[in-house]
C-alpha cells in the first residue's frame, strides 16, 4: 500500500472525529490565520475561552494545526 494513501486515510479519519467546534476553529483559521484566541472565542458560537484553548491544543496534538512565530506576531498554519 502506498504511504500517501495511508496518510490520506489517517488524516480523513482524524478529521471525521473532530468536534463541531474544532471544525469551526479550522475553518475560521483557514480564512483568518492571524486570529487570536479571544477573536476565536468571539466569532465561534457557544465557545468559551477554556474550550478554545483546549481545542487549539488538541488540534496541535493531532498534527492538524501549528503555531508559527511568537505569541503576538505569529499566525496559525493548518497542516494538510
Amino acid at each position: 500500500m502506498n504511504i500517501w494513501k495511508i496518510t490520506l486515510n489517517t488524516t480523513q479519519k482524524t478529521i471525521q472525529k473532530l468536534t463541531e467546534q474544532q471544525q469551526a476553529i479550522l475553518v475560521y483559521l483557514n480564512e483568518h490565520p492571524n486570529a487570536t484566541r479571544k477573536e476565536l472565542c468571539e466569532k465561534i458560537p457557544d465557545a468559551t475561552m477554556g474550550g478554545i484553548i483546549h481545542n487549539l491544543s488538541r488540534l496541535q496534538e493531532l498534527g492538524l494545526l501549528k503555531r508559527i512565530g511568537g505569541r503576538k506576531q505569529g499566525y496559525w498554519q493548518i497542516i494538510e
